[in-house]
């Protein structure tokens, strides 16, 4: 009986104040959809990231110089990065660092590329032959630079789908064609295949272009170590065999570079040495703190 004449009390203050009823439930529904939303865009933002690293592979290790090689007693006060090509070359020795299917020393640089008055701001990616195969680009039409070009600082480049678009009228053909890369002549041997949008921030992945490392560092950049006059690079990537190789290939390098470098065993490593998961873990945290971020401001 008084649960009967509690509904009664209720339904008659609703039709008596149906406006404010009504604006209630709507503040309720509002409440409940942004809470969802942004929770769903936070987990949405996580899972895109780990699907940008796993559709590089799951074997892959990166080499990257730390900042303290700045202060080494001789080298430039601004920067030297600690990574070179000898670096790479010793850890594509299977005898030193078995289970590794491939290695590219890789250098990124901000240049403007020219054609018939097109123009075009990339970051190129200057690596070695095995560069496209180990972040799982495919070349589509043409070819990837070989050995002699590489090893003879030839001016060829391997060019992205977007790339083309920006710098090619429909009717000329890419492939042959010469290019400026910062006024230097750079001729197209090949086309990668399109990637579409899937960059961080949703830009593309097919606005690119790839040259041999020598060339860029030999007729563009021009940047040496001064601890041993090799060329430098900005990272080095490492493909294991297997993703159950990886652990033994990140010991194995580890101990090739520190000899390489003459660390001595005390001394801390000039070099970190990264997996995809540690990627992924690191982005996780920004990812996660954004989420709980954004599920407050909803709350």
């Amino acid at each position: 009986m008084r649960l009967t004449e509690n509904l009664r009390i209720a339904l008659n203050s609703l039709r008596t104040n149906k406006l404010r009823a009504a604006l209630t439930m709507l503040g309720i529904m509002i409440g409940v959809a942004a809470v969802i939303t942004l929770l769903s865009i936070g987990d949405g933002v996580t899972r895109f990231v780990a699907e940008q690293f796993s559709g590089l592979g799951t074997n892959l290790v990166f080499i990257v110089p730390t900042q303290e090689e700045q202060g080494r007693p001789g080298s430039d006060p601004l920067s030297e990065s600690s990574l070179t090509i000898r670096d790479a070359d010793l850890l594509a020795d299977s005898a030193r660092v078995p289970g590794i299917t491939a290695v590219s020393p890789v250098l990124l640089r901000d240049v403007e590329l020219q054609f018939e008055g097109n123009s075009d701001n990339v970051t190129i990616r200057a690596g070695n032959t095995s560069y496209v195969d180990i972040i799982n680009y495919e070349v589509v039409r043409g070819r990837m630079f070989d050995e002699p070009e590489y090893n003879g600082r030839s001016r060829v480049a391997v060019i992205g789908a977007d790339t083309v678009d920006e710098l090619f009228p429909e009717n000329i053909d890419p492939l042959g064609a010469d290019i400026k890369v910062d006024g230097l002549s750079f001729r197209i041997i090949g086309v990668l295949g399109a990637r579409g949008a899937g960059g961080f921030g949703g830009a593309s992945q097919d606005d690119i272009l790839v040259i041999p490392l020598t060339t860029a560092q030999e007729r563009l950049f021009n940047n040496r170590s001064q601890r041993d006059g090799s060329l430098l690079a900005d990272a080095i990537l490492i493909e294991a065999a297997s993703e159950e190789e990886v652990d033994a290939v990140i010991i194995d390098a580890s101990d090739v570079l520190r000899q390489s470098h003459e660390i001595n065993f005390r001394d801390q490593d000039d070099f970190q040495i990264l997996t995809q998961q540690d990627f992924i873990s690191a982005l996780g945290s920004v990812t996660g703190v954004l989420t709980l971020f954004l599920g407050a401001i909803a709350s």
